[in-house]
């Protein structure tokens, strides 16, 4: 089954608009390797079109698919896209995010920051349904994790929190002078 589809055409605002462009993938997939995670990535320019859509990733179960910031990254880079959506495929029906599915998440959002290439969301679909981890919540919660931020930013952070901290003290010890 061919499935044509011109990307030129595609704009992506939410998560709904995710699914519906990822169920002409679905139903392909349906036939192939329909009993295993698939992961793909969606490349969008700055007014939310789709440049790219590319599948990375069969796993070689129902319930995993290896996937690398540099596979993520590779074409968005190349289209210079302005941010990229993460999908994939829950065989078993279960639209619950795994620690897995938001640790590789994690991983991808310090990885994609640090090229100027923002996630946008992370879609789990299924045949009937979806999850978009930016509608929940989750992805925010995950950029604000620190376990994968280079050490340097974390520093940085840490001492800007405290220079803001010095400001907040020193202001009221103007006050109270």
């Amino acid at each position: 089954m061919e499935i044509k589809v011109k990307l030129e055409d595609l704009s992506i605002h939410h998560s709904e608009d995710i699914y519906k462009v990822m169920q002409l993938f679905l139903k392909r997939e349906k036939k192939l390797n329909k009993d295993r995670e698939h992961f793909w990535v969606i490349a969008l320019n700055r007014s939310n079109y789709v440049i790219n859509i590319e599948l990375l990733s069969i796993g070689n179960t129902v319930h995993t698919t290896p996937i690398k910031p540099m596979e993520v990254l590779s074409i968005p880079l190349q289209k210079r896209a302005l941010g990229v959506i993460l999908i994939h495929n829950h065989p078993s029906g279960d639209l619950s995010p795994s620690e897995q599915d938001k640790d590789v998440t994690d991983l991808l959002i310090q990885a994609c920051k640090l090229m100027r290439t923002p996630v946008l969301d992370h879609v789990i679909i299924t045949e009937h349904s979806y999850y978009s981890f930016k509608d929940s919540g989750l992805l925010r919660q995950l950029e604000e994790s620190n376990k994968y931020v280079l050490p340097y930013d974390l520093e940085k952070k840490y001492y800007e929190e405290m220079m803001s901290e010095i400001r907040k003290i020193e202001e009221e010890h103007k006050k109270t002078n």
